[in-house]
């Protein structure tokens, strides 16, 4: 349930201008002449923008100042005070399209296009009709209106589970019963709660009025001690609510199989939104408190609501979903996005995520394996997310929309899941009261739908065989090779990621001169090829191998021997161009292995793929990847964390997999910060495979960088089964 007070929050981030780079993150600069803008890391501000920082108290200091300036036409000021709200926030499409509109005053129109592009990473879009100054932007980038659409359109395939009879239900919560076969779905403007047999038959299960409670919210099944539990407070929208009972919510226990009242637990008399509750398996329940931006415990056997969160840590607690394994309560904040609560201490952290992933506006959330599904109903448009966790739910690597339907899902609430589908409240129905309970004028009312998405859509789960395309792909490297020289570039893409020594990331157009100093004339270089990995679609794949380098004035000397990772895109059959080249070629000597010509223990290609934007879902992996390694914690745990259990890091002992790859950073300074990101121009990916390149930079932690290390990186990336991805090449080289 969306708490009032955020409503507040949402509106004077949408009603105010808004968004560009945001001073607490990186100093933008241009790499090389091109029109390319990469990141310089900047060790003076990077901390800033660890988002897994608890949260920042005076955000709500920041939204008056960006209002306050707003209305005296201070847009500097206001785009100032937005930007901080961007730092502790973090991916939140309304405030980056508030930056967008300060930016647009201002004058800054590149900054605003770089804001609106963000939205449009993030899978949103924005009514333009009603937005003239975001319908500028638009125009001034034209590819900006033909995303936005895009994202838009519907996605996934969505089926009628059960049509509630009455048009005015205003569901919330929903709910599976295994040992009945049947769903529970509770309603905020009766006060009751319905089942719904496998058939799709709606009949009566419980009024929660004749029991002392009030609209029904969240719900929470407990087949193993057959009970039901039911979040209830006063609402003006039943209209059989009495005006006393204002301020009077709490929990309802019911007998599973009979529907008979138990137990009423009460909360303190006030503003409390008790609208979303999950279950332990050990029969501890957990409620979250939208208002108070609090969580509650009722402990198994107790008799009393206790408090487990209490407010000031979170802005609106709304689902959560309990990882038993790792002891751990995920919670969805309306505003903040996902954060974790540690059962034991009930220390309460943010997961880092890509500030190109919204995580903000979930309602119901469940965890299955490393996924975590929400109902995202303050983005636009409202949808299905999959939030992908990488092996030791450290961040959300990745979000892939399930199912987004302007015309079908419309105001979703909660969720559950029935053996392999995800079931939802499509069209909860609150959208069309307006905050005393009246139907709004115009609005229609459509009868609640309960619908269904099958999991198994998302993914091509057949075997694929990729032997041919790897064969394919040796040959263009092999051939490649044997041409060598200046000729290299010509079976590039002109903007193709290149990266060589001592040089920073450019593109093929951009690195022809620097390339040529390096390699033409009197100089030698040779390479050979030893493994190549495929995309299940066969349309895109790398290949590695060891690289020989002899400069100009070392004519007759040894050469320097390393290591290359190429990326390729299949143009035509058998026809392959570059999209990525990186060579470590002055290290001393080559990777062991690869100066054989074949690579040991050797990562396996992309035997499938799910459905998505392979290359932008790895790029949001990368930079979650980047925000986990700034951790305290030093990069070891997040470089073994989203190694693949094949993954190799490519350096003078080829570590492979994921404790031999965290062991490299055993001793690393607790003084020190490795930081990167990609650069999101460069790069590609397809069928389940994808290659990412940036910059990073070890330093100081702190406000004062000290001695700097700078290199540039290429990785490879692998969807895992659940639809995660995880790397399977890295390789760095010197940038100066």
């Amino acid at each position: 349930m969306r708490m009032a007070s955020l409503h507040l929050v949402v509106f004077a981030l949408v009603a105010s201008p808004a968004s560009s780079p945001s001073p607490l993150r990186l100093k933008l600069f241009t790499a090389d002449g091109s029109d390319h803008i990469i990141r310089e890391l900047n060790g003076a501000l990077v901390a800033a923008r660890l988002n897994s920082a608890p949260l920042d108290s005076t955000w709500r200091d920041h939204q008056a100042a960006a209002r306050a300036a707003g209305a005296r036409g201070d847009w500097r000021e206001e785009r100032a005070q937005l930007q901080v709200l961007d730092s502790i926030f973090v991916g939140h499409p309304a405030v980056s399209i508030a930056i967008a509109r300060a930016d647009m005053r201002i004058g800054d129109t590149s900054a605003a296009i770089l804001e609106v592009e963000r939205v449009a990473q993030m899978g949103a879009t924005v009514e333009m009709v009603a937005d003239s100054t975001i319908r500028r932007v638009v125009e001034l980038r034209s590819s900006l209106a033909a995303r936005l659409k895009e994202n838009a359109a519907p996605i996934g395939k969505t089926s009628v589970v059960a049509v509630l009879p009455q048009h005015d239900f205003v569901a919330e919560g929903v709910a599976y019963d295994p040992a009945h076969r049947r769903i529970l779905t509770s309603s905020i403007r009766h006060s009751t709660i319905v089942q719904i047999s496998a058939k799709g038959d709606v009949s009566d299960y419980v009024d929660l009025r004749r029991d002392g409670g009030w609209s029904g919210l969240g719900l929470a099944v407990d087949s193993a001690r057959n009970r039901l539990w039911v979040s209830t407070m006063w609402y003006p929208h039943d209209p059989r609510s009495i005006p006393a009972d204002s301020g009077r919510s709490g929990v309802h226990v019911y007998d599973l199989a009979t529907g008979a009242f138990e137990q009423r637990f009460e909360l303190p008399r006030g503003s409390h939104e008790p609208g979303d509750i999950c279950l332990s398996r050990d029969g501890d329940l957990f409620v979250s408190d939208g208002r108070q931006g609090a969580i509650y415990v009722i402990r198994r056997g107790s008799d009393s609501l206790a408090m487990f969160v209490p407010p000031g840590q979170l802005v609106s607690p709304q689902g959560c979903a309990i990882d038993e394994s790792r002891r751990v309560l995920y919670v969805a904040d309306y505003a903040l996005g996902i954060v974790k609560v540690e059962l034991e201490s009930a220390s309460v952290s943010r997961l880092p995520r890509s500030r190109y992933v919204a995580t903000n506006g979930i309602d119901g959330l469940i965890l299955r394996d490393d996924r975590l599904i929400g109902v995202q109903n303050g983005v636009t448009p409202n949808r299905i997310v999959m939030l992908h966790l990488d092996r030791d739910h450290r961040t959300v690597s990745s979000v892939r929309v399930i199912a987004q339907d302007t015309a079908l899902i419309r105001a979703p609430t909660h969720l559950t899941t029935i053996g392999s589908d995800i079931v939802f409240v499509a069209n909860g129905g609150f959208d069309q009261y307006d905050a005393n309970g009246n139907f709004r004028a115009g609005a229609r009312e459509v009868a609640t739908r309960i619908r269904r998405v099958g999991m198994h859509q998302l993914s091509d789960r057949r075997t694929v065989d990729t032997s041919a395309t790897k064969a394919s792909l040796l040959a263009a490297d092999q051939a490649l090779a044997r041409r060598a020289g200046e000729n290299f570039l010509t079976a590039a893409e002109p903007g193709a990621a290149v990266l060589i020594p001592g040089q920073p990331v450019r593109s093929a157009a951009a690195a022809a001169e620097s390339f040529r100093a390096r390699y033409g004339s009197q100089a030698s270089y040779t390479w050979r090829p030893a493994h190549a990995v495929a995309s299940a679609d066969g349309n895109f794949g790398c290949t590695v191998g060891d690289s020989r380098f002899i400069a100009s004035q070392d004519r007759g000397r040894a050469a320097s021997e390393g290591a290359y990772v190429s990326c390729w895109r299949r143009v035509a059959d058998d026809q392959w161009r570059l999209v990525v080249h990186a060579r470590n070629d002055s290290p001393p000597r080559p990777p062991a292995g690869f100066d054989s010509g074949v690579l040991p223990l050797a990562p396996a290609s992309a035997g499938f793929a799910f459905s998505g934007n392979a290359f932008a879902e790895a790029l949001d992996t990368d930079e979650s990847f980047a925000r986990a390694a700034e951790a305290p914690a030093g990069p070891g745990p997040a470089f073994g964390s989203f190694a693949a259990s094949d993954g190799l890091l490519i350096n003078a002992a080829m570590s492979r997999g994921p404790a031999d790859i965290a062991r490299l950073f055993d001793g690393f300074p607790s003084t020190r910060v490795l930081e990167w990101d990609p650069i999101r121009v460069f790069g590609a990916g397809s069928g389940g495979l994808a290659v990412t390149v940036g910059h990073s930079v070890q330093r100081d932690r702190g406000d004062t960088p000290g001695e700097t290390a700078r290199v540039k990186y290429v990785t490879v990336w692998r969807q895992n089964s659940t639809g995660g991805w995880e790397y399977i090449f890295d390789l760095g080289s010197p940038w100066k």
